[in-house]
C-alpha cells in the first residue's frame, strides 16, 4: 500500500462520513432524492420509502420536516395520498358489509 491510495482513501471516507451527516438519502418512485438534514447526525441517513405510508412518515418526523423544509412534499403527497384512498375504500367496503338486508 503506498501514500497516495492510503490519503484517497482517507478523502472517500471523509466525504463519505461528511455526506452522511449532512444529507438523508431518500430511496423515492421518482429515483434517489437528497434532502438536507436539519442537524448533522448519522440517524436516518438511507430510507427507502418508496411504500411510506402516513405511520410511516409519523415515526420518521425529522426526516418528514426535512423533506418539507427544502420543498420537495411530492416524495410523499402520492403514497399519502393512495393510503387516505386505501382506508376509504375499506371503510365502504366494511360498512356495505354492515348494512342490513346486504
Amino acid at each position: 500500500m503506498n501514500l497516495g491510495n492510503f490519503v484517497s482513501g482517507m478523502v472517500v471516507g471523509g466525504v463519505l462520513v461528511w455526506g452522511s451527516q449532512t444529507y438523508h438519502v431518500l430511496r423515492t418512485d421518482q429515483g434517489i432524492q437528497l434532502i438536507p438534514k436539519m442537524q448533522p447526525s448519522f440517524a436516518e441517513t438511507y430510507l427507502d420509502v418508496r411504500q411510506f405510508g402516513i405511520s410511516d412518515w409519523a415515526r420518521h418526523k425529522t426526516v418528514a420536516a426535512a423533506v418539507v423544509a427544502s420543498g420537495k412534499q411530492q416524495i410523499f403527497t402520492q403514497h399519502a395520498a393512495e393510503t387516505v384512498t386505501q382506508g376509504v375504500g375499506d371503510l365502504v367496503r366494511e360498512w356495505n358489509r354492515l348494512l342490513p338486508g346486504q
